[in-house]
């Protein structure tokens, strides 16, 4: 929002430069993107969060300003207009609200006998500094009270109202309405509007209609000022692809009790700009404002903050505001609906005190807790398990009733559950191979299921145990035992398994579609206790220095041929062997494919070489890999792929 610099100063008295203000204001939260000179003023560009529909306004700028600096404000509304109005029994207008959710207030006034010209200098070149184009006096007017004030208005020609009635309601859906700009326009039920006796004036909140359109000829005005609802109006304005300055601020908020301020502010101007007599003020205020109030606690305020607020010093800061305060309860302003809880009015206090004034304390110096060995065990074996193109799942510790009827097992030595989250869901499983039989089950579009679970079981002998549990099924058979020999030929070879393979009875009582089904359970205890220990897939390595050097590293990737037999981890100690200058030997794939040819895999790594106290030559790179290629070829039998 753009916003004058001399505009500004005729609401408080600033003893500032435009800049130094700006940076102020941006300090307090109220961002200046820009400042622009033009002419003898400048021109503050500000970016207004949504929650500020205060700010939206050279008052609520000023207002903010005022606070800042501690010079008061010496405009804020407009004169008495008591010697300018007269009743009107010659101008009768009935107004009615069918929807006060909709618009709980509407207030408005008749202004007779004016004239339409264009508007005086002063007004024009201000609207235009805002990037309005001037159109005539009265229409300018309500722009310009829009502007200072933050209130939308709208000006209807009296005389092309039908039957001089302004009805207040929400649209139905597929009724229609030309708006200002010439389009028609299909509404939804979402939408608020104004009809008369006969048709739709306006879509109420973001832009007037066709049909009620201020023109040279007109002599009679309705001036309206209203509150209509944020909700409604975002959800319209979206809908019709037409966001408006009313819509703009309507949406953010508007203040509850400002509507008579401007009707009274533009009329004042009409009168002074267009002549005319003025009728007496039709409000229409079906849910009237209540001033929000907050009860307070400083010491959680304090608390919140991380520094003390002194009393008077909170009393301060929000008189200054507009608040009013009586004891620990807090009257929130007409013009903030962004406060509606204590911490609200904590934020405001800090704000207008200083972000600056917050403590800045370091991080603990205490490091974050290790992640357990166990953890990480359990994390390897599932990226193992991954590798060989297992699945995860996970899936609850419960069985029921139905389940041991469905498996033919007792509830003997089974956890019984006192009181269980779900009636049948009773007993803790003593085996992953239920889960096992249920998720495959509950999966009959897949061709092929391979999948593995790490979860708990539960017997009455053994207590709680981590187990491993794998299921395969599918069309063609599959042997379960060498997805075991894969796994124990990396790291788990003390694992005790039990396997199982369904037949047709156990197949179709258990409603599984595929013709085999395979399952293997193992115990994980002495993998995840004993094996650390034994040093065969300890994960917590000892951490070596090493100094970095100055030189660059040659990078060079391999894939080799190698049996099934063969570890990827044998391997790479071997390479690492061959030389010092081998810094780096990670592994980056792993995959068996027949066309390696039977009982064949390929094993890819990335290596690095580099030297302590030179740059290594291509040639000396070119060296060390033929080194590398031969002595796979000769320790392992492996070949490089693609050769």
């Amino acid at each position: 929002m753009k916003i004058s610099f001399d505009w500004l100063k005729e609401f408080v008295k600033i003893n500032k430069t435009a800049e130094e203000m700006a940076e102020i204001l941006t300090l307090s939260g109220t961002e200046v993107e820009s400042v622009q000179k033009k002419g003898k003023d400048c021109i503050l560009d500000l970016d207004i969060t949504p929650n500020r529909g205060d700010e939206l306004s050279v008052l609520g700028i000023a207002r903010e300003v005022s606070v800042l600096t501690g010079n008061k404000l010496t405009r804020q509304s407009s004169g008495d207009l008591s010697s300018t109005t007269s009743p009107r029994d010659d101008k009768p207008l009935t107004v009615e609200i069918l929807d006060p959710q909709a618009c709980p207030r509407f207030t408005c006034r008749i202004i007779d006998k004016i004239k339409i010209k264009p508007s005086p200098k002063w007004i024009a070149d201000r609207l235009e500094s805002y990037g309005f184009r001037p159109i005539n006096n009265v229409v300018d007017i309500t722009n310009l009270v829009m502007i200072e004030l933050g209130q939308p208005l709208h000006a209807f020609d009296y005389d092309k109202i039908s039957g001089h009635k302004m009805i207040v309601r929400r649209a139905k859906n597929g009724e229609r309405v030309k708006t200002l700009d010439g389009m028609g326009r299909i509404l939804s039920e979402s939408a608020i509007i104004i009809e008369d006796d006969k048709n739709l004036i306006d879509l109420a909140g973001i832009m007037g209609g066709k049909l009620s359109e201020v023109s040279n000829e007109t002599k009679t005005i309705i001036l309206e000022a209203a509150i209509f609802n944020p909700v409604l109006i975002r959800k319209t304005a979206k809908e019709q692809a037409l966001v408006t300055d009313a819509s703009y601020r309507f949406e953010r908020g508007i203040d509850q009790d400002g509507q008579i301020r401007a009707l009274n502010m533009a009329a004042e101007l009409i009168l002074k700009c267009a002549g005319g007599e003025t009728a007496p003020v039709v409000d229409i205020n079906k849910i009237k404002f209540e001033p929000k109030q907050i009860k307070i606690n400083l010491k959680k305020i304090s608390s919140l903050l991380g520094i003390k607020i002194e009393k008077k010093e909170a009393e301060k800061y929000l008189n200054s505001l507009g608040f009013d305060q009586e004891g620990s309860v807090v009257e929130v302003p007409s013009w903030r609906n962004d406060v509606s809880i204590w911490q609200d009015v904590a934020e405001e206090i800090i704000r207008i005190k200083g972000y600056d004034k917050l403590k800045t304390e370091l991080l603990p110096k205490e490091k974050p807790k290790q992640t357990s060995s166990t953890f990480k065990q359990k994390e390897l074996l599932k990226d193992r398990l991954n590798d060989l193109d297992l699945a995860e799942i996970y899936s609850y510790d419960f069985l029921s009733s139905k389940d041991l009827e469905i498996l033919k097992k007792t509830d003997e030595g089974l956890y019984e559950i006192e009181n269980p989250v779900a009636p049948e869901n009773r007993y803790l499983r003593d085996s992953l191979f239920p889960s096992l039989i249920k998720a495959i089950a509950k999966n009959p579009t897949y061709p092929q299921i391979r999948i593995f679970e790490i979860g708990q079981v539960f017997n009455l002998k053994n207590g709680e145990r981590t187990y491993l549990g794998i299921g395969l099924a599918g069309d063609k058979n599959e042997n379960i035992t060498e997805i075991i020999d894969k796994i124990n030929q990396t790291t788990l070879s003390d694992l005790k398994w039990q396997t199982k393979v369904l037949d047709e009875e156990e197949r179709r009582r258990y409603k599984i579609k595929k013709k085999f089904t395979a399952m293997a359970e193992a115990d994980l205890f002495q993998f995840l206790v004993d094996m650390p220990m034994r040093g065969k897939f300890d994960l917590i390595k000892d951490i070596q220095y090493r100094e970095i050097s100055k030189f660059p590293s040659i990078a060079r990737d391999f894939a080799f041929i190698v049996g099934t037999d063969v570890k990827d981890s044998d391997l790479a100690d071997v390479i690492k062997k061959i030389s010092a200058l081998i810094v780096r030997v990670e592994l980056f794939d792993e995959f068996e494919s027949n066309k390696f040819g039977k009982n064949k895999k390929s094993l890819a790594y990335h290596l690095e070489f580099q030297s302590p106290d030179k740059t290594l030559t291509k040639k000396e790179g070119d060296e060390l890999s033929k080194k590398i290629i031969k002595l796979v070829k000769d320790k392992f039998k492996g070949t490089l792929r693609g050769k």
